[in-house]
């Protein structure tokens, strides 16, 4: 019982860029949106609070009432190539060695083979890097990551939200969530 915070972070792969780059090659990179909101647990009173966000299909072992404060919450959007993806996938196989359910990054095959990349090759492969990213975040082991921290920039968001009581701690109550869910 008693009242209890956590911070649910949501995140999508929402978009992508592409740029000439040197020597006739093309650079994508892709957007990702990510949300963080602190909700307060009320056990005892079988009540929620989201602070700052809209917030459906919430789930807890108890009938909850859902309410909004203006309060903290974060939104902001990072870029990310492919090879940070790649780069976060072989962190998470080394934090984690023999992990079940680690989640497969899409291929690199198919990968620019022109000067330019074609439409569909980016969106295939936007659609794949945001499942792949969700597929992490619904991890119960990868979601608590260092890695995944860092190339969602969480650490260094969540000390603006919470400066000074951001904390190891707290860093443990932090839910991923499905994004706008």
């Amino acid at each position: 019982g008693g009242i209890q915070e956590e911070w649910a972070v949501s995140a999508r792969v929402s978009g992508a860029s592409v740029q000439r780059a040197s020597k006739g090659r093309t650079r994508v990179d892709y957007a990702i949106e990510v949300s963080i909101r602190l909700f307060t647990l009320d056990h005892d009173t079988q009540h929620v609070t989201a602070r700052g966000g809209h917030v459906r299909g919430y789930e807890d072992t108890v009938n909850v009432t859902l309410q909004q404060l203006a309060t903290p919450q974060f939104d902001f959007s990072i870029a990310r190539r492919y090879n940070r993806f790649a780069t976060l996938h072989s962190q998470l196989v080394d934090e984690n060695p023999g992990c079940p359910g680690m989640p497969s990054l899409p291929s690199r095959r198919g990968a620019l083979l022109s000067s330019t990349p074609e439409p569909d090759f980016v969106a295939l492969r936007m659609t794949k890097l945001d499942r792949y990213l969700w597929s992490v975040m619904a991890h119960p082991l990868l979601a608590r990551s260092p890695a995944l921290f860092d190339f969602l920039e969480l650490n260094a968001s969540l000390q603006l939200l919470a400066p000074g009581i951001f904390s190891a701690e707290a860093k443990r109550r932090v839910v991923m969530r499905p994004f706008g869910r």
